[in-house]
């Protein structure tokens, strides 16, 4: 949803959920070379994810 009443108040609200069976696979890497940091992680199962993710321009923060 994006609501806009002027140019200086606008709001952009994200919502998203997620709910899947399966393999959830993480890999992360860091560093350069000799010194990489690698990790591997794998989890199986159910698994739910919910976000809400709202940007308003309206406050002004002092």
């Amino acid at each position: 949803m994006v609501r806009s009443i002027n140019n200086y108040n606008n709001t952009m609200i994200f919502d998203a959920a997620l709910a899947f069976e399966g393999l959830w696979n993480i890999k992360n890497t860091k560093g350069w070379s000799m010194n990489m940091d690698k990790r591997n992680e794998i989890y199986t199962g159910s698994f739910q994810t919910e976000k809400r993710i709202e940007f308003n321009d309206s406050e002004i923060l002092t």
